[in-house]
């Protein structure tokens, strides 16, 4: 049996590292989380998939900031977006952002 000390370990490492530290599917590690009260740092699943979709939601946004020629500094402001957010989602989508380039 699962003991609540057991998951603690791993609260920081997340859901993944502890099933397969502990040979025991993720789905098993929340249920057990749960009933331990035990909860984990990192963004679950569905949080991910969520970002993910606000991020494809910014790549039009992106692209016309980057066709004026803003800094990402600029881009980034104007969307409240972090810099590394802009640049994976600019990334993802081949989207030139650096200003000095584009002509």
């Amino acid at each position: 049996m699962i003991t609540a000390d057991q998951l603690r370990k791993y609260e920081s490492a997340g859901v993944v590292a502890a099933a397969r530290a502990l040979h025991l599917h993720t789905t098993t590690i929340h249920r057990l989380a749960l009933q331990l009260g035990v909860t984990f740092k990192t963004c679950t699943e569905r949080e991910q998939y969520r970002r993910e979709k606000v991020r494809k939601g910014l790549a039009g946004k992106i692209r016309a900031l980057a066709l004026k020629r803003m800094s990402q500094r600029e881009i980034c402001e104007q969307l409240g977006i972090t810099r590394c957010v802009l640049r994976h989602t600019a990334a993802e989508h081949r989207i030139n952002i650096d200003s000095r380039s584009l002509g």
